[in-house]
């Protein structure tokens, strides 16, 4: 069932982003931030495509990671770009996609004295909101600076440990922050956006 969701994802996003990209103003973002909630760092890269006046369409992925914990997540966003005075755009919006999350904790099972690394992981659908500034660095290159919420829908996974008891980890995000910065890079003729 969860294989399903990839074909009728990417015929999603070829539908919205097909008419797109034959206008002009497109921009790839490319940029880097932290993942509050797990303090992992990561990389993210977004589509800006122009669908009518100053709404934009972007697909995005993010990738966040360290050692214990793993946050993934890919979609697409629906955004309102408004001039910002000057040199200088502002955004706002949001969309939706899939979502991976994976954690590893200590857990001391009831009782006991010894912890016990446990692992879980579960990939959900995702929720996203994002507010951002995009700041005109050349004719073609912007820097921008956004902040993002990507809620994950999950639920809890049963882990049966060594010593034959069982921990329940919870796999949600509810309270899933970001803040990435990066570059801008537009693409095509005419004025951007």
């Amino acid at each position: 069932m969860k294989r399903i969701w990839i074909p009728i994802f990417c015929m999603l996003l070829g539908g919205v982003a097909g008419p797109a990209l034959a206008q002009n103003g497109k921009a790839l973002n490319v940029g880097g931030g932290i993942h509050f909630d797990e303090n992992s760092p990561g990389i993210n890269v977004a589509l800006d495509l122009p669908l009518a006046g100053d709404i934009v369409v972007s697909p995005f992925v993010d990738f966040f990671f360290k050692s214990d914990s793993k946050v993934y997540g890919t979609g697409i966003n629906l955004l309102l770009k408004r001039p910002a005075g000057g040199r200088g755009w502002v955004y706002i919006g949001g969309g939706g996609g899939l979502g991976y999350y994976k954690s590893v904790r200590d857990y001391v099972p009831t009782g006991g004295t010894v912890a016990e690394k446990i692992s879980a992981s579960k990939t959900q659908v995702m929720g996203n909101a994002v507010f951002g500034m995009d700041f005109s660095a050349s004719e073609k290159a912007m820097l921008f600076v956004q902040f993002k919420w990507m809620p994950m829908l999950g639920s809890e996974q049963t882990l049966t440990l060594s010593d034959g008891t069982n921990a329940t980890v919870k796999l949600e995000a509810k309270q899933s922050y970001a803040i990435q910065l990066g570059v801008s890079y537009q693409f095509g003729e005419g004025d951007r956006y």
